[in-house]
């Protein structure tokens, strides 16, 4: 078998293994989706109220929840809007002041109240930070 062959199979099957879907790290737009549970006793906010003097069991502190629903949780207070929010499109969010951040929110919700400390967690959790264009700054998730 000539070597042209043998380089252009070890190619295709290394291509094959490392190979992504195109639109691997592009977000969906899901700002026309309807949110279940608007409405309804059940919101995040009743489930996990941020007045953390109001919450008792680990069960329902919002200290002890997991990152994913920690933000969530953050970023469903319309308290903290001016602060970090969702983008008008609904596919990322965005911390708008940092200084408040580490001062209002963080320290309900987090151990530290730093905003490197934040990022960091942010980052660990495989957010995507957007680099230029309107969402410059903003972060996204795709769940795969």
């Amino acid at each position: 078998m000539p070597i042209s062959t043998l380089t252009s199979k070890f190619q295709n099957s290394k291509m094959e293994k490392n190979h992504q879907p195109e639109d691997w790290y592009k977000y969906q737009d899901h700002s026309n989706e309807t949110d279940p549970l608007e409405g309804s006793h059940l919101s995040v906010s009743n489930i996990f109220p941020i007045d953390m003097t109001q919450v008792g069991s680990k069960q329902y502190n919002v200290r002890f929840q997991k990152f994913p629903l920690k933000l969530h949780i953050i970023l469903s207070q319309p308290q903290f809007d001016d602060i970090i929010s969702w983008m008008p499109h609904g596919r990322a969010w965005k911390v708008i002041d940092t200084t408040r951040l580490e001062k209002e929110v963080l320290p309900l919700c987090f151990e530290s109240a730093n905003y490197n400390s934040f990022n960091r967690i942010v980052n660990a959790w495989s957010f995507r930070r957007v680099s230029s264009g309107p969402d410059q700054g903003a972060y996204y998730h795709e769940v795969s």
